[in-house]
């Protein structure tokens, strides 16, 4: 088991494997059970990554339930749903990914778009 306070490895790979499943699908469900299962033995500079993700996970589930909906009504609205949501996941995705590697918490995971940026609320890991 690696030693949390020290490894940002784990939250890295399920924010990659958040960004794969726009491609693959199948490893969103991977980066949910990982994010569900670190969660509690992560310290708590990093529950807030895994909140996120798990939070990415759920809504762009929604989104993908409601862009087939879409696509079942009108094949073209349905496509640009996806896209939407692709790229919403790609967006949220990245700024997780920038957020860990800068050292900064996920100001408020429970977001719907983006979370606030850490230049206007100091909250830093250290």
């Amino acid at each position: 088991m690696p030693h949390f306070a020290e490894d940002r490895t784990l939250p890295l790979v399920t924010y990659v494997m958040m960004l794969l499943s726009v491609v693959t699908g199948f490893t969103a469900i991977v980066a949910l059970i990982v994010a569900l299962v670190c969660k509690n033995r992560a310290p708590q500079n990093f529950t807030s990554h895994y909140d996120f993700i798990a939070r990415t996970f759920w809504l762009a589930l929604a989104g993908v339930l409601a862009a087939f909906g879409a696509f079942m009504a009108a094949p073209v609205y349905g496509q640009l749903a996806y896209l939407l949501v692709s790229l919403w996941v790609v967006m949220r995705s990245t700024v997780g990914v920038m957020r860990l590697t800068s050292g900064n918490v996920i100001l408020n995971p429970q977001t719907l778009l983006l979370p606030t940026h850490p230049k206007y609320a100091n909250s830093n890991m250290a």
